[in-house]
């Protein structure tokens, strides 16, 4: 399967302005769309420079990894998070 980043990236935002429907018009709201090599560093990057008031990340339910509790990318940012 190839990868195409323009359909990945109009695939996001679609989800992310559904999603934005459903928040109450009263809160505040940004929508950002990060990309990286490794996006764990990308994420703790942005946490680091922006100081967002809540960051909120998806998750599957599960790791294919033993060592990793949530994740390759959630695990290191939940242990670098300020």
């Amino acid at each position: 399967m190839s990868f195409s980043r323009g359909k990945f990236r109009k695939q996001t935002k679609d989800l992310i302005n559904e999603t934005s429907k459903l928040v109450d018009g009263n809160l505040p709201l940004e929508n950002i769309i990060i990309y990286g090599h490794n996006i764990a560093r990308a994420i703790i990057g942005f946490v680091k420079e922006r100081k967002p008031d809540l960051l909120i990340l998806g998750w599957r339910g599960y790791t294919k990894r033993k060592y990793f509790i949530m994740g390759s990318t959630l695990d290191p940012v939940i242990e670098q998070a300020p």
